[in-house]
């Protein structure tokens, strides 16, 4: 049976929440959506919630944190502070999000 968990990000990087829903059967993701009223980021996001689904329904999906976190936002320099941690790029604050998505699932 398909399953849904939705999360919000209140990012440091846009003006706007952004959205993100993993679908999932069982232990495995099969599609991930973002959403967010940000221009800035519709093409991006829309590029990555087709790239990270075929991850998912194709190959071993844990390396996304890790190269999401990885990702910089010149425009910040080091980057953001926000609970506690530095977040380099709103890519990083979706890797964080990914870290509990897969440990809620036990992925």
């Amino acid at each position: 049976m398909l399953e849904s968990k939705i999360y919000k990000i209140d990012s440091c990087f846009s003006k706007h929440d952004i959205i993100l829903t993993f679908n999932y059967i069982e232990e495995q993701p099969v599609e991930f959506i973002i959403r967010t009223k940000d221009l800035r980021f519709s093409l991006q996001f829309a590029v990555l919630t087709r790239l990270v689904t075929h991850i998912f329904q194709n190959m071993d999906a844990y390396f996304l944190i890790e190269e999401f976190e990885g990702i910089g936002d010149p425009g910040y320099g080091a980057g953001m502070w926000k609970e506690g941690r530095l977040y380099s790029s709103v890519f990083s604050e979706i890797a964080g999000v990914f870290k509990i998505f897969f440990k809620e699932i036990g992925y």
